[in-house]
């Protein structure tokens, strides 16, 4: 899979960063709702890609 589909790959770890870094951003400043929309947008997100990364899998077996 790693070698296949290395874009998608950099797709989810850029993805896990920003939900982190979103995640400390929200510590720094809890009472910024626009912060927790951004979070719940990174996270379906994530969710598109990690179901994209499993089709591919499925796919390659």
């Amino acid at each position: 899979m790693s070698g296949k589909y290395p874009d998608l790959l950099t797709a989810i770890d850029v993805i896990e960063y920003m939900i982190t870094a979103k995640e400390q951003q929200i510590k720094d400043e809890p009472n910024e709702p626009m912060w927790k929309d951004e979070l719940s947008q990174l996270l379906k997100v994530s969710g598109l890609l990690d179901m994209e990364k499993e089709s591919w899998e499925e796919e390659s077996e």
